[in-house]
């Protein structure tokens, strides 16, 4: 793509809304020390709210560009509804992609590359927002500890089930729905088994107490509804992942000036 092509869609990216609830708001001259680390030199025992920020802002800049990639070669084409018929229609018993030209095989690997780049780049944002979360609750009503870093939507539950503070109950409920779950598994198989927008066939075991049945079945996500689960993500989670950071360390501050 051109400078021109691919600007146009990163300038779509909402990277400023994202980050704006986090600005401006007197929460970047605050240090903390969230697990109580004593294991490490004194003056590396905080880390100061700033450097979260800033390295989020970094990553929401990644974000832009990896989803301007993905955009313009969605936008290229990627015919793949239906991706799959029977029987095929040079004889075929089955035929996959069957309005693809040579073209749109490249548009696709191109599209999965950057689409599964800008998925894996939100959960990293959203984890390091967990960490804010982690600070803003920590020493308050609730008590967490090392166990307690893990992933973004681990730490939000932890925080909703324990504290009698409500702010993160909407995020909670988002996190329960079908759409993040699906988004989920995407970023687990990403970073830890086959690449999940790829079609592929998945081997199945059924047991039924009765007998036992073999068989696989073909998964593929169709490029529009990978970019509908990005757009989720983006408008959905991340937007209200950061207000809620903002309220959240707002209302730390609060408790620590009375």
């Amino acid at each position: 793509p051109t400078i021109e092509q691919l600007s146009s869609f990163i300038t779509e990216f909402p990277s400023n809304e994202i980050i704006e609830p986090l600005k401006d708001k007197n929460i970047t001259n605050y240090s903390f020390n969230i697990f109580n680390v004593t294991d490490i030199d004194s003056n590396v025992e905080t880390s100061s709210v700033t450097t979260w920020i800033e390295n989020i802002n970094t990553l929401i800049a990644d974000i832009a560009i990896s989803y301007g990639f993905s955009r313009f070669y969605f936008e290229l084409g990627i015919p793949d509804d239906p991706y799959r018929i029977s029987p095929g229609r040079q004889g075929q018993s089955e035929q996959f992609f069957p309005n693809f030209q040579p073209q749109h095989f490249s548009n696709q690997r191109m599209f999965r590359i950057y689409a599964e780049l800008t998925i894996s780049k939100i959960f990293s944002v959203l984890d390091n927002l967990g960490t804010l979360y982690l600070y803003a609750f920590n020493g308050h009503d609730i008590v967490l500890d090392k166990s307690h870093r893990k992933h973004f939507h681990t730490i939000v539950s932890e925080i909703t089930k324990n504290s009698d503070n409500h702010i993160l109950e909407p995020l909670f409920l988002i996190t329960k729905t079908e759409h993040f779950n699906k988004a989920k598994g995407f970023r687990n198989d990403i970073i830890h088994n086959k690449t999940p927008l790829k079609l592929q066939t998945k081997l199945f075991f059924r047991n039924d107490g009765k007998q036992r049945k073999f068989g696989a079945s073909v998964v593929y996500t169709k490029a529009e509804d990978v970019i509908s689960i990005i757009n989720f993500l983006t408008e959905t989670v991340l937007k209200k992942a950061t207000e809620l950071a903002a309220l959240s360390l707002e209302d730390y501050i609060k408790r620590n000036q009375q």
